[in-house]
Order: structure tokens, then C-alpha cells, then sequence
């Protein structure tokens, strides 16, 4: 999916396909703590990149 960043937002790239791009990239979303009183904000998303090995 290297042409991903200029197809993403055509309206030919379905909803499905993001989907699956975005399951096919991403190993976790992890949501942090937030502290007392203060409500949510983006910066509480941490989003690991699936990793691939490079060789083999």
C-alpha cells in the first residue's frame, strides 16, 4: 500500500479499504490515563505501528 497517502481521501477508496489498511498497520491502539478532572484529548492516543522484520 505504498500509494496509501494519495489514495486515502479518493472517493474510489472505500471505507472498507481504510478499514483494512488501518488493521494491516496498526498492532495497538493504546489509550493513556487521563488526570483527575481533565477530560479527554488526543495526545491520550498511543498508536503502535506494526513492525516488520526487514529480511527473512
Amino acid at each position: 500500500m505504498a500509494d496509501l497517502e494519495a489514495r486515502w481521501d479518493t472517493p474510489e477508496f472505500t471505507m472498507e479499504e481504510k478499514q483494512a489498511a488501518v488493521a494491516k498497520s496498526l498492532t495497538a491502539v493504546i489509550l493513556l490515563p487521563a488526570n483527575k478532572g481533565v477530560a479527554f484529548h488526543p495526545d491520550q492516543i498511543q498508536l503502535i505501528w506494526h513492525q516488520t522484520d526487514g529480511g527473512s
